[in-house]
């Protein structure tokens, strides 16, 4: 009975780490964005600011990902320039899997137009999961690889964890 019980506790030991494990990596994928509403407000100093609702769809190279097969329902909000420029954007996304489990994430432009980044790049950060999400953080950035008159495609990477 003692050999069982060793066996079992050092079974579990080496297993826990891995459950451990199991909820968290790295992942890339790829975004498409299709804008649904837009709303555009003129300042008096030539600028604008447009809001945009919008549905994205995410795709991760890790199965595991909270961002892997989601469907989000998002708005942003854009300061451009008088030439039509993106000086500053953020938003947020709400977004739910095919099981209908689901996670929230706050997004911000940080780069946008130049050599480095010809659209648009940023961060992102999940938060406020649900169903197998429930606990979930990751960190990670986004870049705006084709621009569409109605939406964007583009790739990410992040890290992740659920408990």
């Amino acid at each position: 009975m003692h050999k069982r019980t060793t066996c079992a506790t050092l079974l579990l030991l080496l297993v826990a780490p891995t459950m451990l494990l199991a909820q968290q990596g790295m992942a890339k994928g790829q975004f498409g964005s299709r804008i649904t509403a837009s709303q555009t407000t003129d300042l008096p100093d030539g600028r604008s600011i447009v809001v945009n609702h919008y549905y994205q769809a995410t795709f991760a190279d890790n199965a595991r990902h909270p961002l892997n097969n989601l469907a989000a329902d998002c708005v942003g909000q854009l300061l451009m320039s008088q030439d039509g420029n993106p000086l500053s954007a953020s938003g947020f996304c709400f977004g739910k899997d095919t099981a209908g489990d689901g996670l929230s994430f706050s997004w911000r432009m940080e780069e946008a137009g130049t050599s480095a980044c010809p659209a648009l790049c940023g961060t992102f950060r999940l938060v406020n999961g649900f169903g197998k999400f429930t606990g979930v953080t990751g960190n990670g950035s986004w870049r705006v690889t084709a621009p569409f008159a109605d939406g964007n495609m583009g790739v990410w990477e992040s890290s992740f964890s659920v408990p």
